[in-house]
């Protein structure tokens, strides 16, 4: 019995120490718990930040490949405009030649044609002043022949009276023989209602009358 004693004692011994140790290994547990939990916010803090810098990187990397297509797609954009600009330009440039050189021609034409039209009155005004003055020659040496053949009849062709008075046929004969015929220069055609030829009687006429 009193090593029954003896043992069932050592037995609540060890109970205690059993107990006690559970009791710490239960603490022990706790604290590795927490440290287990601390570990793991820690680690998941950390993979947090790799994946936030990864994450950081990448966008970084979008936004620089984004932006060097922007620059790639504006140079590209830059190079079509400058050669739209260009070809615009030439087209302009075209146009006004075009416009210039049509202004210009019609320009010419129409300086042409005043200038034909002013050579070709001109060339009329000319033609009808020789015609004019041709005519007037013409009417200027019908006038003289006209002239002379009136006058030859006058000094042949006795008059009535003549033939009736004897004393003035012959009075009339010797004041024609008497007379002078002097012949005048062609003048132009402001002169031409003047007689070409002017009879004038000699001082012995007048002495006769």
């Amino acid at each position: 019995m009193e090593h029954l004693e003896d043992d069932i004692a050592e037995i609540h011994s060890d109970l205690d120490t059993i107990q006690g140790s559970a009791v710490n290994l239960m603490h022990v547990l706790e604290k590795l718990e927490e440290q287990i939990d601390q570990v793991s916010v820690d680690y998941e803090k950390q993979q947090f930040e790799l994946w936030k810098q990864e994450q950081e990187k990448a966008l970084i990397d979008e936004m620089s490949n984004r932006r060097q297509l922007l620059r790639e797609k504006e140079a590209k954009l830059k190079q079509q405009y400058e050669e739209y600009d260009s070809i615009q330009q030439k087209k302009r440039v075209e146009l006004y030649e075009a416009n210039f050189n049509a202004e210009l021609e019609d320009y010419r034409r129409r300086r042409e044609t005043e200038v034909s039209s002013l050579y070709s009155h001109q060339s009329n005004a000319t033609a009808d002043s020789i015609t004019t003055s041709l005519d007037q020659v013409k009417l200027q040496e019908t006038g003289e022949d006209l002239d002379q053949f009136l006058g030859d009849t006058t000094e042949r062709a006795p008059t009535t009276s003549a033939l009736n008075t004897p004393r003035k046929a012959k009075k009339t004969k010797k004041e024609t023989s008497k007379t002078r015929v002097i012949p005048q220069p062609v003048y132009s055609s402001s002169d031409e209602d003047d007689d070409s030829k002017i009879e004038i009687l000699a001082d012995e006429d007048y002495e006769d009358l």
